[in-house]
């Protein structure tokens, strides 16, 4: 039996598809068949997006736990399973980012962050008397005492003002 045509050239799928019919027809002298297989390309990874459960606490700052969740989308394969949801609750620190992926049914990888600013610790305050006491501790006239106040992370918005005494 001899072949004409009896090797199909190769294809190559260079883009995204959800199936593309690639046939191959071979023929003898006594007939032809087509066999055609179906190939399914996903080279792009899904897209992910990083959510926080709630908005900043203050100021843009938060202040207790906050989840951040994570969702994909992939038009080609689909999503097959994203992250689960990760609780941040410190250390405090001007700048974070809690990261997580998301991976398609052909086994790509997409990630992303959510960045936020994070303090729990309150704020120090000291109050300073602008003189040393009269005696024993104690004073006999009066006073002012002005109110310092740090914080390490997110500084600090405001002070009571110096009170008279």
């Amino acid at each position: 039996m001899s072949w004409s045509g009896g090797v199909c050239g190769s294809v190559t799928i260079t883009s995204d598809t959800t199936g593309t019919a690639v046939p191959c027809t071979v023929s003898d002298g006594s007939g032809s068949i087509t066999v055609s297989v179906i190939v399914r390309r996903d080279a792009t990874p899904p897209s992910v997006r990083a959510s926080a459960d709630r908005g900043p606490d203050n100021n843009g700052w938060y202040n207790h736990g906050v989840t951040v969740s994570f969702e994909g989308d992939d038009g080609t394969s689909g999503i097959a399973s994203c992250a689960s949801p990760a609780i941040y609750s410190g250390p405090d620190t001007g700048g974070t980012s809690v990261s997580g992926n998301c991976v398609d049914h052909a086994g790509n990888t997409g990630s992303d962050g959510h960045e936020f600013k994070y303090d729990a610790t309150a704020p120090s305050v000291e109050a300073k008397p602008d003189r040393p006491p009269d005696g024993n501790g104690w004073y006999r006239r009066a006073v002012t005492v002005t109110f310092l106040g740090s914080d390490a992370a997110s500084g600090v918005d405001s002070c009571a003002a110096p009170v008279r005494y």
